[in-house]
């Protein structure tokens, strides 16, 4: 069994079995929650910033943007066939072995940041198989910019 620390500084894949809810709980405390990730988007030369922020009540819904955050695209739900719920503003991914990662963001209605709205695992036949979720997507060029500290 691992700890927060040790998850966060491992290099290998660990086994599911290694890792306990608490210990995705308090990583979230220690590394996600605390902060505020800002991202530069591209888009057709347009550039903005966003601001992600990851509030207690969303813990549910990711588990490590500090690896996925390394693609996104604007994500538009009608272009998924077939038909999905799954419904975000940008979805960024990374792509492990024969999986994709997903993390959906939308812009919280209240704040001025956003906040995660789906996490999901798309596993593929084969590494050249394509993802449905990002297939047909407009794709967006993501850099993380910072990590402040919220304390």
């Amino acid at each position: 069994m691992y700890n927060a620390i040790e998850l966060k500084e491992l290099t290998i894949k660990p086994k599911i079995n290694d890792i306990t809810l608490d210990v995705l709980r308090e990583y979230y405390e220690i590394f996600l929650h605390p902060f505020i990730y800002t991202y530069t988007i591209t888009k057709n030369d347009k550039t903005r910033m966003i601001a992600l922020r990851f509030n207690t009540h969303n813990f549910c819904h990711l588990l490590g943007v500090e690896t996925i955050a390394k693609r996104a695209v604007n994500y538009d739900k009608s272009k998924v066939m077939p038909p999905t719920n799954i419904n975000c503003e940008l979805l960024f991914y990374s792509k492990y072995d024969n999986a994709v990662i997903h993390l959906g963001l939308e812009k919280d209605s209240e704040e001025e940041y956003y906040i995660p709205r789906t996490f999901f695992v798309e596993k593929l036949e084969t590494v050249e198989d394509k993802d449905i979720y990002i297939d047909n997507q407009e794709q967006i060029t993501v850099k993380k910019e910072n990590r402040i500290i919220m304390l």
